[in-house]
């Protein structure tokens, strides 16, 4: 009855999110203004590029595009949009964890969830909002681990675990950086423009450390797999759950001290203005292109947490293990605003995780709490 409810409103909400993040910007002006600069091969604040990346005219488009969106991002001039992003790449290394150990599961080998750098490309180029929920859907229809976890269909492959945390830092965490650090004084315009175009591969990274299938079933090796899950699970609610707190310590910081900012500053980090995105059912146009990217990184983010949080609940309490656990408070409440929905979505799959290792290497069932 849980995954059966879940799954109808993760279809839902795949609707709502291609609404929110492709409808509503083509209603509010965004789509337009993102068009007209991209033709001109310009940015917002006017510096010139050419479009000529990889020499695939379809690519370079796609490229173009997404450079005109990101510009505003990490130009330094738009506090309110940057931190959104801050906070929604700081969660996004949780989902992309989880995303990726799902995906590599013995027990979703060839099926159509085990594709995550499909999943990954998409996001990038049709939007988080409309792919996270439909790959949540599709995971809770289409593998077995949802309610008969095993040890031996949760397993992954040793040397992507180990290789995990480092394809990340690679291939998404160091481009973020690269592209979010001042110019000219650490980075030239031009290279701006380059770690922008590298930062949108990053789905790729997790390819270029394939792993083995494990060989062997014994406790030893139970243990093993578990310990290095554990690893890649600390190592991304590091991130999400530091960049949770920093970003909830600056917003209300601004509510409770504005005199630390400059007036502009604090108005848009103020939390009413930070967290909660316009009624997108109403007649709203853009003032220009960074509060269109703003607008859209806010649906971006909101959906894409509620359906990682969503499905993290489906997946901790939906299989055997959880029968007759009914949750807690801190799991609806506290665990997000510590660690941010994102990555209590991640923290639900690692009690699963937990449960199900614990079961099988001593021969019973054990309630499980990470956090």
């Amino acid at each position: 009855m849980i995954i059966t409810t879940v799954r109808c409103f993760l279809i839902t909400l795949t609707f709502l999110g291609g609404y929110l993040i492709h409808g509503f910007s083509s209603r509010n002006g965004f789509y337009d203004a993102v068009t007209r600069l991209t033709e001109q091969r310009i940015v917002h604040d006017g510096t010139p590029y050419t479009n000529t990346f990889t020499g695939i005219a379809a690519l370079d488009g796609t490229l173009s595009t997404l450079l005109t969106f990101f510009w505003p991002v990490v130009d330094g001039n738009n506090p309110g949009l940057s931190l959104a992003c801050f906070l929604f790449a700081g969660q996004f290394v949780a989902v992309w964890t989880v995303t990726i150990i799902e995906g590599l599961r013995t027990g979703k080998t060839w099926r159509l969830a085990s594709f995550t750098t499909i999943y990954g490309l998409l996001v990038q180029t049709t939007g988080a909002a409309l792919m996270t929920p439909a790959w949540t859907a599709l995971h809770l229809f289409a593998t077995p681990t949802v309610s008969r976890p095993s040890i031996d269909t949760l397993s992954v492959p040793e040397s992507s675990l180990r290789a995990l945390p480092y394809s990340i830092t690679l291939g998404f965490i160091a481009p973020s950086i690269a592209m979010s650090l001042p110019t000219p004084g650490l980075i030239s315009q031009q290279n701006r423009i380059y770690a922008i175009c590298i930062w949108q591969a990053f789905p790729l990274w997790n390819t270029v450390f394939p792993g083995k299938s494990n060989t062997t079933s014994t406790k030893n090796q139970h243990a093993q797999q578990l310990r290095l899950l554990r690893h890649c699970y600390i190592f991304a609610l590091s991130i999400a759950s530091t960049v949770q707190i920093a970003t909830l310590t600056l917003s209300f910081s601004a509510l409770l001290f504005p005199g630390l900012f400059t007036p502009i500053t604090a108005q848009q980090l103020h939390p009413r203005n930070l967290f909660i995105p316009p009624n997108p059912f109403r007649s709203s146009k853009i003032s220009g292109i960074p509060q269109g990217a703003f607008w859209f990184i806010q649906f971006d983010c909101w959906t894409t947490s509620i359906a990682y949080f969503i499905w993290g609940l489906a997946l901790r309490y939906a299989g055997k293990e959880s029968r007759g656990y009914g949750g807690s408070l801190m799991d609806v409440v506290v665990r997000p605003l510590g660690l941010g929905f994102m990555g209590a979505g991640l923290s639900f799959v690692w009690e699963r995780d937990e449960m199900v290792f614990a079961g099988g290497n001593e021969g019973g069932k054990r309630r499980v709490k990470v956090l």
